[in-house]
Parts: structure tokens; sequence; C-alpha cells
């Protein structure tokens, strides 16, 4: 598609919109009835097979000496696939989930209610996922465990198919889903974005297709709207509203890295937490991994006395209390007196740790995405009677590994700096008020030096 610089039908100014639908080929592929069901049939094909290897692959990997399909394809290659594509695809990954197309088969044959107002947040999954995280280790043991791997799954269909019987649209996925906020957060940095051409359309057009359906789909499952849409957060991609909209007044757009962080708005208290959350679980689980880091945790642990397990969620809430305390703290001076108008500028500034978050995130996963790529490669080979394919485990050095990872910090540190100055020409601040990112950039600092020093200490050997 072109870059040059057109007029999208209906807008009122010419702008770099990068329209791919204006691509006929593209926008009929999108409008297609059954593209989203090829890709769900495909995928629930997969999961059942997760499932299967699961609920029948006992409850250790250690005496699998080829490892468990469930484990490997959970842990090791659909995680990592994750978190590389957020950078380009944001969200897409929910238009094609098949826990996502098991809450649209039960969406509409329950109570259709409207999810309680009081409980519209976030909460919820970052408790969830801060839950998961510090049972993955041990006392579930997800990634070592194939059974308690597929049971997690299970529980997640169960909870999700009740919330569908009780609730309209994809409460779940929006609410409650520990990847959905994993998602919803990190997409704010990706280079493509779905939103209305022309606001003023959407105004004088009284039949809001893109919310309620037409015949020739449905509305938004997750509760967006394309004319006040802000933000990647919560579009799936789904393309509901491309092919409900009578108007064309859709567009999918390449754009800057970042666009939504920049120009943030409304920062909310949930997702502010989750992204120290995520940051310091992050750098917990890339520390385990070295010899170093695991014992002197170990040592904190028998000295406490609480049991590991619990030990493990009261770190990783305490040290993201202590994150976003931090950045409280050291912003206090900055918002009181004449800047007392200014008290959620340092939640909005947490926002620009995404990039950072981005890039351990990316680090963390570097290892497994490499053993799940080899892991696919040779169980085709295997499908397929390649013997090359079969055997295929390259040696990649360590120190080139590690060297990547410490790239992911690096760019991840720079771009947070980058994107809250850019966040400062969007906000109330006056032009002389640079001084306010310093918390941002002193917290940002301690959490890349942290990521770097752990990437310096001696990896785990088993």
């Amino acid at each position: 598609m072109s870059s040059e610089k057109n007029t999208c039908s209906g807008c009122n100014q010419e702008k770099e919109c990068n329209n791919l639908l204006e691509a006929k080929s593209f926008k009929k592929f999108t409008e297609h009835r059954y593209l989203q069901p090829a890709f769900n049939i495909v995928l629930m094909l997969v999961f059942v097979h997760i499932l299967y290897s699961g609920l029948t692959g006992g409850n250790d990997v250690r005496f699998l000496p080829d490892g468990n399909f469930a484990t490997i394809m959970v842990w090791d290659v659909w995680h990592p696939l994750l978190a590389f594509s957020i950078l380009v695809f944001g969200r897409l990954w929910c238009f094609m989930c098949p826990l996502g197309a098991i809450s649209d088969m039960f969406r509409n044959t329950g109570l259709n209610l409207k999810y309680p107002k009081k409980y519209r947040n976030l909460w919820g999954a970052v408790i969830l996922f801060i839950f998961i995280s510090a049972t993955s280790k041990h006392f579930f043991r997800f990634e070592q465990n194939p059974f308690a791997t597929a049971m997690m799954l299970v529980s997640f269909i169960i909870l999700l198919v009740i919330m569908s019987l009780v609730y309209e649209k994809r409460t779940f996925c929006r609410y409650i889903c520990p990847t959905g906020i994993i998602l919803a957060v990190f997409s704010m940095v990706s280079g493509t974005e779905l939103r209305a051409k022309s606001g003023k359309i959407c105004t004088e057009h009284p039949e809001k297709e893109c919310l309620t359906g037409n015949s020739k789909g449905s509305g938004c499952p997750m509760y967006e709207f394309p004319q006040t849409m802000e933000r990647n957060s919560f579009c799936i991609f789904c393309t509901e509203c491309i092919k409900t909209c009578s108007k064309n007044n859709i567009r999918i757009s390449r754009r800057k890295f970042g666009t939504d962080i920049i120009n943030l708005k409304k920062p909310h208290l949930d997702e502010v937490f989750f992204i120290h959350s995520i940051i310091v679980i992050l750098l917990f689980k890339i520390g385990m991994e070295r010899s170093a880091f695991r014992y002197t945790v170990i040592d904190l642990v028998h000295s406490v006395g609480i049991d590991r397990d619990i030990m493990a969620f009261l770190l990783f809430t305490g040290f993201s209390i202590v994150g976003i305390g931090l950045m409280y703290v050291l912003s206090r001076p900055f918002i009181q007196g004449k800047y007392a108008g200014h008290k959620k500028d340092y939640l909005r500034h947490s926002y620009a740790l995404i990039p950072l978050g981005l890039g351990i995130y990316l680090a963390e996963n570097l290892f497994k995405a490499i053993h799940g790529i080899f892991y696919l490669i040779s169980e085709t080979g295997q499908l397929f009677n390649i013997g090359f394919l079969t055997s295929f485990q390259p040696a990649i050095p360590y120190d080139t590994i590690n060297m990547f990872q410490t790239g992911f910090i690096i760019a991840g540190f720079i771009a947070s700096l980058l994107f809250a100055f850019k966040m400062k020409n969007n906000s109330s601040m006056s032009e002389n008020t640079y001084i306010k990112l310093l918390p941002l950039a002193v917290v940002s600092f301690i959490y890349a030096l942290i990521a770097l020093r752990i990437l310096t200490l001696d990896i785990l050997s088993y």
C-alpha cells in the first residue's frame, strides 16, 4: 500500500492515514463472513490437542524426555509469540483466540445482562495475572506440570462460559482474562490501529451498526465504539465494525509506535499498577534463572518462614506497590502547590514505562521462543518424516542470546524516555516543566539498571 498522502472517505482534512482498507482486496478479505471462524476452527483443533496432551501428560515434564505438547505450546510457543507479535499486530491474537470463540458461542444464549459498572475495570485481570505468575513455578507448577496447565485452561473455560451465559459480549475477555490485560497494555505501542475515519459521519448517522450489528455482522464484542475509540487496548481487530458499517467509515492504518501512549488522556490506576507489576514479575522471572539471584530469594523465603508460594504472591504484589509508590513519592514535589492541578500526571507518566516493560517481556521470553521454535520444527519433521528437521536443535551461544536480551531492555528504556518527553507536549504542563519528568526517568532507570544487572549474573545450571 502506498504511503502517499490521501484523503479518506468523509475526512475533513487531508492526513497520511495509510488506510489498508483502501485496497479493495484487503477490505474484501476482512469482510468475509468466514474469516474469523476459519482461524477459530484451526486454533480450536490445536487447543483441543493441548488439553488432551495436558490431561494425559502426567504432572512433571522431567519424566518426559521429549517434553509435552501442552506445556511447550502454552509456555514456549504461544506466550512468546504473543510477546513478539504485539509490536506489529497489537491485540490481534484475541481475534483468533479459541477461548474468545467459545465465548461467542454462548454469548447470546443466556441472560445477556450488562456487566455491573463498578466492576468495569481490570483489577480482576491484574489479580489473576499475579496469582498465575506466583504459582506457575511451584504451587501449581503450570510450566512443569502438563495436567496443571490443562486444568488452568479448563478453569478459564468454565469461568468464561458462566460469564458468557450471564453477561453480554466478551465480558471475560475485556475484564478478567490475564492474557487480555497483557495485550491491552502492550498494544498501546503497536504500529497498527483501527479507528473511525470521521467522527462527523458517525455523529450524523443515527444507526450505530458497529454497536448494534446488522445482517452482515454483530456489534463490537469488546464494548468499543470506533467514533470515540482513542487507543488500541480493547480492539481485537475482529472486523465486525468493518462488516456492519454502511458508511464505509472504518480504517485500519499504520502509525508511529507508541501513539496511544503519547496521546493518552485519561490514566487508570488498575493499568498503572499492572505496568509496574509486570515489570517486577518479569524481573523476578529473569532473575530466578540466575544462580545468585535465585539463592538470595530462597534464603529470604527461608529466613521469613512463610510458604514459598504465598511468599511469591506477597513479593510480586509488594514490589509492585513499591514501584508505583516510588513513582508517587518522587512525583509529590511536582504535584503540589502551583502544580496541584496536575496530580494525574504521575499516573500518565507511568504509561511511558510500557516500552521498557515490553523490552523486559521480550527479553524474558527469548529463551522460550527459541526453544519453542526448535520444538515446532522438530515436530513438523516427525509429522512429515523429514529427517534433518526431526533432529533440528542448533546450538545458539548463550552470550548471543544475552546480547539480544540486553538490547531489548536498553531499547525499551530509551523508548520510554522518548515517549515521556513526547507525552509532555500533550499534557497540561508548561514549557518549562520538563523537570516533572524526573520521577519517571528515575524509576525507569532503576528498573532498567536492575534488569541489566540481573543479566550479568551467571545462568542457572540444571
